[in-house]
Parts: C-alpha cells; sequence; structure tokens
C-alpha cells in the first residue's frame, strides 16, 4: 500500500484509518510512490458502486456506474490535482470517502479550465452556466478585500461524498473531512504551499447541512455580490415548490437552488433499474480562513459580519464540530490544556461517538 495515512478515527463501530490517495498521479508535493495507489482506489470506485446498488443516490451530478465492473468512476478522478480521502476499516476495505478536485488553474490548448471541471475537461452532464469563473475574480474582493483572483490552489470543489457504515456513525464522514482539512490546509502550510482554503460544492439540503456544521458553510453565489451576503438556510425554513415545471427550494420567498439531473436507482422486482431525476442542488462554500479566525475571535455564538441562518443550537453544533475537524487549531488557539476548551473536547466526542482521534503527522 503506498497511499498517504492520514490519521485515525474510531467510533463505537470500529475504527478508521484515514488515507489520502491518487490511481497513478502525483498531488502537489507529494510524488506518485508516495500517494498512488491503485487497489484503494478501485475499492473506492467499486463502494460508489455499492451506494447505488443499494437503491441510494449519490446526489452528485455526472454519475455514469459502469454496471460491467461494478464500480463508478468519473472522468475527472484521475486527473493530476484531484486527490481523494478515503476510510479504511480493519478489514481494509473502503467504506467512506470524499474527492476533492482542486482548481490548478491549467490549461486545456489555451482556455483554462477551472471548475467546475466538467465546463471545459471533458465535458460530461453538468449545467455549464454553474462555471465558477466569476466567483474566482470576485471572491477575494468581496470577502477579503483583497484585490486579486482567487489563485491555483486555493479553491476546490469537494464531490463523491459516500458512506457505507451504519446510519448515525459519524466517525467515517468526520475523518475523511478531517484528513482534508489537514492535508490540504495545515500540511500545505507546512511545505510553504498555498492551502486549498476555499472549498466549494454542490449538494441536497441534508449534505448542505453537514458542511453548515463541520465547516459554516454558507450559499456561495451570494458572497460575491454587492454588498456579499452571508447566508447559510435553516432546513426548516426551506420551502420546497415547483416552478415552471422546475423542482426549487425557496429561502424567504427567494429561489435558492439549481436543478440538475441525477441518477436514481429503483428496486423493481428484486433488480434495480435507474433513471435520472431533477434534484435542486444548493451551491455551496467552505470558507477555512475564515472558519479559522472565528476560531481566533471566539465568534461562534454571536451574529456578525450579516451573516444570516445560524440558530444558537447550530453555532453550538458547529463549535462542537470544529472540536474534532478543527482540533489543531482549536488547541493553537486555547491551548491543549485550557479547561473549558477541554470540556468542550469531550462534549464533542460524546456528542458524535467518537472513541479515538489522531491526526498528528502525515505519512
Amino acid at each position: 500500500m503506498t497511499s498517504l495515512y492520514l490519521g485515525t478515527i474510531a467510533s463505537h463501530t470500529g475504527q478508521y484509518e484515514i488515507h489520502a490517495i491518487t490511481k497513478d498521479k502525483p498531488f502537489r508535493e507529494f510524488c506518485k510512490k508516495d500517494i498512488a495507489d491503485k487497489i484503494l482506489y478501485q475499492k473506492m470506485l467499486e463502494g460508489r458502486f455499492k451506494v447505488l446498488e443499494g437503491g441510494n443516490p449519490i446526489y452528485c451530478t455526472a454519475i455514469h456506474p459502469d454496471f460491467r465492473a461494478k464500480i463508478e468512476e468519473n472522468p475527472h478522478d484521475d486527473r493530476e490535482g484531484t486527490v481523494h480521502i478515503i476510510a479504511i476499516n480493519s478489514d481494509g476495505d473502503v467504506i467512506a470517502a470524499v474527492s476533492v478536485a482542486v482548481d490548478t488553474q491549467e490549461k486545456s490548448g489555451d482556455t483554462q479550465i477551472g471548475l467546475p471541471l466538467e465546463n471545459k475537461f471533458k465535458p460530461g452532464d453538468y449545467a455549464v452556466e454553474a462555471s465558477l469563473d466569476a466567483f474566482r475574480k470576485k471572491y477575494l474582493r468581496r470577502m477579503h478585500r483583497k484585490d486579486d483572483d482567487v489563485p491555483p490552489w486555493m479553491m476546490a470543489e469537494l464531490y463523491r461524498h459516500y458512506k457505507l457504515t451504519p446510519r448515525g456513525d459519524l466517525a467515517p464522514r468526520l475523518g475523511v473531512y478531517t484528513g482534508w482539512y489537514h492535508l490540504g490546509v495545515r500540511e500545505a502550510r507546512k511545505k510553504g504551499k498555498i492551502p486549498t482554503t476555499l472549498w466549494v460544492f454542490d449538494a441536497i439540503p441534508k449534505y448542505f447541512y453537514l458542511y453548515k456544521l463541520i465547516g459554516k458553510a454558507v450559499l456561495r453565489d451570494w458572497t460575491i455580490e454587492a454588498p456579499p451576503r452571508l447566508v447559510s438556510p435553516q432546513p426548516h425554513k426551506m420551502e420546497f415548490s415547483e416552478i415552471d415545471g422546475e423542482k426549487v427550494i425557496l429561502w424567504n420567498g427567494e429561489k435558492i437552488s439549481r436543478s440538475l439531473k441525477v441518477l436514481i436507482p429503483i428496486k423493481s422486482g428484486g433488480k434495480f433499474a435507474y433513471h435520472y431525476e431533477d434534484v435542486p442542488f444548493l451551491d455551496g462554500l467552505v470558507d477555512i480562513e475564515y472558519l479559522e479566525n472565528d476560531l481566533r475571535k471566539n465568534n461562534f455564538l454571536t451574529d456578525y459580519e450579516g451573516r444570516i441562518g445560524f440558530s444558537l443550537k447550530e453555532k453550538t453544533k458547529i463549535r462542537l464540530g470544529q472540536s474534532i475537524v478543527g482540533k489543531r487549531v482549536v488547541d493553537e488557539v486555547y491551548g491543549p490544556r485550557n479547561l473549558v476548551n477541554g470540556i468542550i473536547y469531550k462534549a464533542a466526542l460524546k456528542t458524535t461517538g467518537i472513541l479515538k482521534w489522531n491526526f498528528n503527522s502525515i505519512g
């Protein structure tokens, strides 16, 4: 196994090692021999297929299962600049994963590819109008008051997140996001690389809420308005409707979704069939730099900077989540022996069911 070890996390259902892999490519400063693992890569693709085979959709775009090989592979999975964070159980099986396509701003001919990759690199079933070019040009100016575009390696699209463990077992999912934070942000800083601090994603409300709890996610496109709006709608305040035959999600009467075609598995006569269905997605953003500043300023339980949609209960959950995913930053800010910090950490472990957390060094 040549995968890159990131850490270990455990719950009552088992212990999971978190690794970073590519199929046969290097990633950032890590050469091929340090991170490429074709066996685990294949297991990850098989895991995606198992989700579909079990009758559960993968709420991502351009899903194309290979029924003969029993895998689901995206044409961008094996691109240099894409890395996969996986959770491996004691049997060596990949039971959770998230794939990360970093915007390296490579070119295809004379065209800068950007994100999402499907727009200009091996086009697939993706809404071309969802290009992030405008976001890249405006975000740092609007939100960070920096007169610059988002540079290569700062932004990444997270996709194909799945989990095969029982419902309620948060350890594998928290583990892969913790692993990506350590690889994409903390390790990059250690090595003098540009940290990947802007995480963009498209998600149904359930998964948007997950990103909200682990990273204080907001609706992406509204952050580049003038003035910017930092909105993270609460689930019970979203209204599901239909406008001109399109399924939409409304918040305060305003459309906040984008409809995309998703492959939906259907069980019929003991066999599975598939059809495409229009599903409303939310375009989201996690800004790690803002998140870390929140920790340093202890802003988690207060309203500030025009953020809308964070209840006190949600802010508390976000602070608990950061005790897991962002533990190293929390320790740096408050000190690992800080009494209050220790109490919050123990509460976070109890709430999430985490029994072990070890993300100390990479490799």
